[in-house]
C-alpha cells in the first residue's frame, strides 16, 4: 500500500477531503492530505516535500510547471471559485466608504438614525468630524423681539436636514 500525498489550498479542503475519502475506500491506499495557503503549499513543493497530487490555483500550477516542479500537461481545472465582498456587521461607516468620499468628493446620504445603546457611533457625527463639516453659529436670537439668548450649538448637538436645524 502506497500513501497518496496531497497538497491542497485550504479553500478546496471540503472537496478534496471527500475525494480523498472515496479514493481511500475504493483503493485501500492511505491518503495524507495537507491543507493551507497556496503560498505555503508552493513553499513545501519547492522545498522538495513529496506530493503526488496538488490542488492549487491554475496560475500557481502553471508557474510550478514552468519551474519544472509539476508534470507538464497534467493540470486539470476542477472548478472556479467565486469571491465576494461584504462589510462586517457592526461597522456603520467603514473606512472604504470614507476613502470613496475623499476620492470622489461627493456623497449621497439619507437621514440616518443611530441605535441607542448598541455601541454604534453616530454616522452623522462621524461624517461631520471626518470631513470637518461644522457650522458653529453663535449666538442665535429669537425672532420674538423681547427675547434673546445664547445657545450651545456645538457640532455634536445639532443636525441640519432639508434646511431645518434640529438641536439635541
Amino acid at each position: 500500500m502506497a500513501t497518496l500525498n496531497i497538497f491542497s489550498a485550504g479553500a478546496a479542503q471540503a472537496v478534496v477531503t471527500q475525494i480523498a475519502e472515496k479514493f481511500q475506500r475504493e483503493s485501500g491506499d492511505p491518503v495524507n492530505a495537507v491543507y493551507g495557503a497556496v503560498g505555503a503549499m508552493k513553499a513545501r513543493i519547492v522545498a522538495g516535500e513529496p506530493a503526488d497530487v496538488i490542488v492549487l490555483t491554475a496560475a500557481l500550477i502553471d508557474e510550478l510547471i514552468q519551474q519544472g516542479w509539476v508534470v507538464p500537461g497534467s493540470r486539470i481545472d476542477l472548478g472556479k471559485v467565486g469571491t465576494g465582498v461584504a462589510v462586517r456587521a457592526g461597522t456603520p461607516l467603514p473606512d472604504s466608504v470614507l476613502e470613496s468620499i475623499r476620492k470622489n468628493k461627493v456623497a449621497i446620504k439619507s437621514p440616518i438614525t443611530t441605535p441607542v445603546g448598541t455601541g454604534f457611533r453616530s454616522v452623522n457625527v462621524a461624517l461631520r468630524k471626518e470631513f470637518d463639516l461644522y457650522a458653529n453659529v453663535r449666538p442665535i436670537r429669537s425672532i420674538i423681539p423681547f427675547r434673546s439668548y445664547d445657545r450651545d450649538l456645538s457640532p455634536e448637538r445639532f443636525e441640519i436636514f432639508n434646511g431645518v436645524i434640529s438641536v439635541f
